[in-house]
């Protein structure tokens, strides 16, 4: 079985299912596609500002404004930096509703309102009236009407400062949005002015500014072409202009023209804007890449290397000079200087496109596992474990780190729903299988409301615990549920991968799988090879009868796909016809696909075990005459075979992969049951705690052995 498709978050898995989220986010397994990532989450990978840290350096000036009004008149440009000194919003607009504001002045105004809103949660807000507020409101509107008046006048520099300045304005208030403190006056002040009641821009407004823009970009500089692309990023919107094209497509011909020009902040905004929006230009993210392949990378800061290669990777473009380029510099750098997002986000990037760089990530492992991880948020953390599975860089201490630092935090809310799937599924594909982690995320998710799990959150948390091999009743319980009322949401990779992930834990729920048959019949054109294999094995499982889905339909996708199937699904399907067996049913597979699937299955590799052997010696002492490795005409192996009072009983020897816990999986209860359907054996099971329980004292084993099933001395 692959492993799980996981979604880091909802810029690339839009990374997916057996991711993913994240970004059910990324390698292709059977399980992944690309995450409609990973859902996800409305995490963003944020560029550099240097508006923001200007703004700082003019709070140490800004007391000398502080007081200040200047006359009602026409307010020049020698005088905009009392427009800068204001120090909350209110001022700012009553500064600015005195004046005659010219393009350069309103573009000014906009741009400096997202810098006081950031500043906000550094200092006391006061809080105005009810009138006063209404007073401001009018006065926003007014100055937003001689933006628009003005729209016309503006030069590259105002409509890109405008631009980016209400763009900010709306991604503040919507990753902000369910916060009760900003909701009281500023959200209302700037609602349905700049944004709507869904926190979405004002689509006539941005539409008007990219119409300008368009006439004005062969005159716009490398920083306002990056900023303009930037700020449509920020509000997810790609405008179509009236020719069609669209103004990222006017964008991209100019700045692949200067594409030398470009500082390393306006590179990482303008990489960054095309890959959020999915904009996959092929000639622009080459130049880019030639353009940073070339320099010396000393002069970009760790927030520039973290969005490109986020960037080249989100638009699947791993353009390895690029790559080598960038894992190379970060090696030699002072890690402590690149913040948690920015080592998740380029550990998600070379993860999701595959680029080989284990000297990365072990220096990046080595750099957390010395941090104190309160400075890592959850996306940051769940990134970074499932770039690490994703890649398949075990590092143990760091992956136990992470678990003690996730179960000391009792999984609060800050902890999302894709959060909790990508860290279990994270856990299982590297293989470790951490029982404190994965009990205390199953109570996590069992005590919230599943109604807020989308189909691929369902069934990538269904698959973490049944490839870890974690039974939790509860959690089965929450997760079947919640997927019957999402049945028509599920797409042919979830499907496959929850359904595997119930029988392969050996949980057989019949109302599952019986309200999942119209939406896999209904689906049946889209499921790959694995897909297939796996859906077919685990009705075979769940033993419940599907005629409507395994019909000649089901059996035309099958000889589609003949020569794709691999042994290991060769083998699921010969399980699935010996099912159609036991069931009466004419189904059948076309002779040369069947004969294929046979011998995948009786062929396989068999690796007998001590565990095996002394069973074996120790039924013979007992005067049994053991058949070892018999080959039963299904096709089964059975580890032996003795005749007890004349009937034939098959021994088998489980270890610990033939169990849940105490609990038979999905193989063992459906090798049991065709063996003695098919082959009319009676299967007797000698599980391994059994077994260890006796302390290797054979007349103990010699008296258990006995007792089994009535095998006391007997002759063939």
């Amino acid at each position: 079985m692959t492993a799980g498709r996981d979604r880091r978050d909802s810029r690339w898995d839009r990374p997916s299912t057996n991711g993913e989220n994240l970004i059910r986010s990324q390698s292709k397994s059977p399980f992944e596609s690309r995450w409609v990532p990973p859902a996800q989450s409305s995490y963003k990978h944020q560029a550099s500002e240097k508006t923001l840290v200007h703004s700082r350096r003019t709070l140490n000036n800004a007391k000398h404004y502080r007081d200040y009004r200047k006359p009602t008149g026409v307010l020049s440009i020698s005088n905009s930096p009392y427009m800068k000194g204001c120090q909350t919003i209110e001022e700012l607009i009553r500064l600015a509703s005195h004046r005659d504001l010219s393009p350069q002045h309103l573009s000014a105004f906009w741009s400096r309102i997202p810098q006081l809103l950031n500043m906000i949660r550094h200092r006391n807000h006061c809080h105005t009236s009810k009138q006063e507020h209404q007073q401001l409101k009018t006065n926003l509107k007014s100055i937003l009407d001689d933006t628009i008046k003005q729209v016309d006048q503006f030069g590259s520099a105002d409509i890109t400062g405008a631009a980016l300045g209400m763009a900010k304005i709306v991604t503040y208030f919507h990753n902000r949005s369910k916060n009760a403190i900003l909701r009281r006056q500023h959200e209302s002040l700037f609602k349905d002015i700049v944004f709507d009641h869904k926190f979405k821009a004002r689509q006539d407004l941005f539409q008007l500014f990219a119409t300008h823009s368009a006439s004005l970009l062969p005159g716009f500089d490398v920083r306002c072409l990056a900023n303009l692309a930037y700020a449509y990023a920020l509000i997810e919107r790609s405008p179509v202009l009236y020719d069609g094209t669209t103004l990222l497509d006017r964008i991209s011909r100019y700045a692949t023209e200067k594409s030398e020009s470009f500082e390393p902040q306006g590179i990482s905004n303008m990489v960054w804007a095309y890959a959020t929006l999915g904009a996959t230009h092929s000639h622009l993210f080459e130049k880019f890449a030639n353009a940073v392949s070339q320099r010396n990378l000393d002069t970009f800061e760790p927030l520039h290397l973290a969005n490109i290669v986020w960037a080249y990777s989100a638009v699947g473009k791993p353009i390895s000079p690029l790559f080598n380029k960038v894992a190379a510099t970060v090696v030699v750098r002072d890690l402590s200087l690149f913040s948690p997002q920015n080592l998740s986000n380029i550990l998600l990037a070379y993860a999701r496109t595959a680029q080989s760089s284990p000297c990365l990530f072990n220096k990046v492992a080595y750099d957390i596992i010395t941090r104190d991880l309160k400075f890592f948020n959850p996306q940051d953390l769940c990134n970074t474990l499932w770039a690490y599975a994703k890649a398949k860089q075990s590092n143990p201490a760091l992956f136990k780190k992470f678990a003690d630092a996730v179960i000391s935090s009792n999984l609060n809310p800050s902890f999302n729903n894709q959060n909790l799937a990508n860290i279990v599924w994270a856990y299982a594909t590297i293989g470790d299988h951490n029982h404190t982690l994965f009990e205390k995320v199953a109570n996590a998710i069992t005590n919230r409301d599943l109604d807020t799990f989308d189909h691929q959150n369902l069934s990538n948390t269904a698959w973490a615990f049944a490839t870890a091999k974690i039974y939790h009743s509860r959690l089965f319980d929450v997760i079947s549920d919640a997927a019957i009322s999402l049945t028509c949401e599920f797409n042919a990779q979830s499907i496959a991968i929850l359904l595997w992930a119930y029988a392969a834990i050996g949980r057989v729920d019949q109302r599952l799988f019986s309200s999942f048959v119209p939406t896999v019949a209904a689906t049946m054109q889209d499921f790959q090879c694995q897909d297939l294999a796996n859906i077919a094995w685990s009705y075979a499982i769940s033993n419940v009868a599907a005629p409507d889905l395994f019909d000649c339909g089901f059996i035309t996708a099958l000889l589609n796909r003949e020569h794709e199937f691999i042994d290991a699904q060769l083998r699921q399907l010969h399980q699935w016809q010996l099912w159609q067996l036991e069931l009466g049913s004419a189904t059948k597979l076309p002779s040369s696909l069947r004969q294929r699937c046979y011998e995948a299955f009786v062929f396989a590799r068999v690796r007998p075990s001590v565990f095996q052997d002394d069973v074996i010696d120790v039924l013979t002492s007992i005067g049994l005459r053991p058949k070892e490795e018999v080959i039963m005409p299904s096709g089964y192996r059975m580890d032996a075979c003795v005749i007890v009072k004349g009937e034939n009983v098959a021994v088998e020897v489980d270890g610990p992969f033939h169990f849940t816990g105490c609990l038979p999986n999905g193989h063992t209860i459906l090798k049991r049951r065709q063996v003695r359907c098919i082959d009319g054996a009676m299967v007797v099971s000698v599980p391994y705690w059994e077994w260890e329980a006796l302390g290797n004292i054979r007349p103990r084993m010699q008296e258990y052995l006995s007792r089994k099933r009535g095998m006391t001395q007997a002759t063939e």
